[in-house]
């Protein structure tokens, strides 16, 4: 990256990939007085950033956080952001809940697709932060129960539209999903790819979304 950035002016350069960096590679670039940080900062509307782990420790995924919010920070312009990671050609995931209200913070973010690592991050991404968002595709390892107490009642008035995809499979669809989508009042494209164990019945069709969940959507 140093041998091509500091080189060239990009004045038509809007939409910029970063592929299979490491985050520690990655961190001085947004953090020092870089071409990086200031395209992120006056230019780039359009991000894709593609981290590649070589190994997983606590310290990397602080650092893919520390990444995460560093560039809402310092993405002045960005209004579409595609943030994901890799270890071993397999999707790793970031825990964001934890951080403080003002980390996750972005006035001009429209569009983000995400790995998350529970639905606590689900939660705290649409927790007011992002107050532009209005699409939001997010892969989260695990829909389990709250470990924080998250509002999960204010309307979502932005969001049109909505993907939420889990492999893992998750007893609490009724009480945290629906809910969720409850807020979504404006909602026009819905995508949930979920693997759902639910006591009272055994599988989900068209008449449940209608009544459970479309009816309450204008």
């Amino acid at each position: 990256m140093e041998r091509i950035l500091p080189a060239i002016v990009f004045s038509q350069l809007y939409s910029l990939t970063l592929s299979t960096l490491q985050p520690d590679a990655l961190l001085p670039y947004l953090t020092g007085d870089t071409k990086l940080r200031y395209l992120l900062t006056n230019q780039i509307t359009h991000l894709n950033i593609d981290i590649l782990d070589q190994v997983t420790t606590e310290l990397n995924n602080e650092n893919e956080s520390n990444i995460f919010t560093l560039i809402l920070s310092i993405g002045k312009c960005v209004t579409d952001l595609t943030f994901s990671q890799w270890l071993c050609c397999k999707h790793t995931w970031i825990s964001i809940f934890h951080l403080p209200s003002t980390s996750c913070v972005s006035s001009t973010l429209t569009k983000l697709n995400i790995n998350v690592n529970t639905f606590d991050d689900c939660l705290y991404l649409l927790d007011g932060h992002l107050d532009s968002l209005s699409t939001i595709i997010i892969n989260i390892r695990k829909i389990s129960p709250p470990l924080l107490d998250i509002d999960n009642t204010k309307p979502l008035l932005k969001l049109k539209c909505f993907s939420l995809i889990t492999y893992v499979q998750t007893y609490f669809y009724d009480s945290r999903v629906v809910p969720l989508l409850y807020r979504m009042l404006n909602l026009e494209e819905l995508t949930l790819y979920l693997s759902i164990r639910r006591i009272e019945s055994t599988y989900i069709d068209g008449t449940h979304l209608y009544d459970e969940i479309l009816i309450h959507m204008p």
